[in-house]
């Protein structure tokens, strides 16, 4: 399944020691090292001034934080893309079969509007039903209070009564 990738590297982490001996990485200076990072963090974007004069090592953590964060979105990119391209071959299927039975074959149709605008409406349209369905049992529940308290009324008149008379 790895495909030989380096899982490190596939996180946007660089492994500079991966084609060295184990006497060579030993043998390296700090120098050396930061030399040997120096292009890839200039291919995250990170300035010559940045990485040689900044002061702050936490810069290249972050760099590499945002790097993460790229390719984990490109890959959800090409996720959907792949999506798309799935569902567009699914809508064309049925005309891609030997048609024996004589009957005419359409194409399914394409999707009406983007995946995830999709979702977001069918979430929406979640919420606004249990909006609607909150709203009702609010006014089952008024209309149950006010039939109880309409009720209790009738069926208590004197403790109505005196509590007046002795509010007096």
């Amino acid at each position: 399944m790895g495909g030989g990738v380096n899982s490190s590297r596939s996180l946007g982490s660089i492994d500079i020691f991966a084609s060295l001996s184990a006497e060579e990485a030993k043998s390296m200076t700090f120098s050396e090292i930061f030399e040997k990072q120096f292009p890839w963090y200039l291919s995250l974007g990170m300035s010559y001034d940045d990485f040689w004069n900044n002061g702050d090592p936490m810069l290249c953590k972050y760099y590499r934080q945002a790097e993460k964060y790229r390719r984990k979105r490109v890959d959800e990119e090409q996720w959907m893309m792949g999506r798309y391209i799935y569902e567009s071959i699914g809508a064309l299927s049925p005309i891609l079969h030997v048609n024996l039975s004589g009957k005419e074959v359409h194409a399914e149709p394409y999707m009406n509007m983007p995946i995830l605008l999709k979702i977001e409406k069918e979430a929406e349209e979640k919420e606004r039903k249990a909006k609607e369905e909150q709203k009702k049992q609010m006014a089952f529940m008024e209309m149950f209070a006010s039939q109880w308290n309409k009720k209790w009324a009738e069926t208590h008149p004197a403790e109505d009564t005196k509590t007046e008379t002795d509010n007096k």
